[in-house]
């Protein structure tokens, strides 16, 4: 990469690569040694930086009132699944069984 415009210097090399890692994007900036704005590259890295924590904190947000939801789902499931076992466990019960074990329950 000798001689290519953008990979001359440090900084030049530095922005050429985050640029690439974000997509070769047109900048508002000739890559060129001469003419490297450094305000507008500070500012693209900035702008691409804060852009890219905000979608982070998006997908975290949205993951997060997901798992919320499926939370709430699997406590509703397991109540009426114990529910089930208990009115399957009532139905094996003689009516005998049934009426003590109801008296011993009852307040």
């Amino acid at each position: 990469l000798r001689g290519e415009p953008g990979y001359t210097n440090l900084s030049g090399t530095l922005l050429s690569t985050f640029i690439l890692m974000v997509g070769e994007v047109d900048t508002p900036f000739n890559r060129t040694n001469d003419e490297l704005n450094a305000a507008a590259g500070v500012l693209f890295v900035c702008f691409t930086l804060v852009a890219a924590v905000l979608l982070l904190n998006l997908l975290i947000a949205v993951l997060s009132s997901s798992y919320e939801r499926v939370l709430r789902v699997a406590e509703a499931e397991q109540i009426k699944e114990k529910a089930e076992a208990l009115l399957r466990w009532w139905s094996t019960l003689p009516p005998r069984h049934r009426r003590e074990v109801y008296l011993t329950l009852a307040p």
